[in-house]
């Protein structure tokens, strides 16, 4: 059985689906519930990791149209090996 794998630069595509929800405990909004759904997109190589992600509001309370949302993580010691990847000691 021949092994399938996806030509780079897809080959480092993760997807993800993230539900970040909060609800209020106290005061006028006690009891209420808001958050969104995160349907996205993760590309990782040796130096960083990139996404995009759509924000769908769950309910009303958390609004009412769709956002982006765009992340960039960079791996200090792998982008400065010789400055940041040392042991301080």
């Amino acid at each position: 059985m021949k092994d399938l794998h996806l030509p780079q630069p897809l080959s480092n595509l993760i997807p993800v689906v993230e539900f970040p929800m909060s609800t209020c405990t106290a005061g006028a909004c006690s009891g209420q519930t808001t958050g969104t759904i995160n349907p996205g997109l993760l590309w990782t190589n040796r130096f960083g990791q990139f996404g995009i992600e759509a924000q769908i509001p769950v309910n009303r309370a958390s609004g009412t149209h769709t956002g982006v949302l765009l992340q960039a993580h960079l791996f200090f010691d792998d982008v400065f090996p010789g400055s940041l990847g040392k042991p301080l000691f």
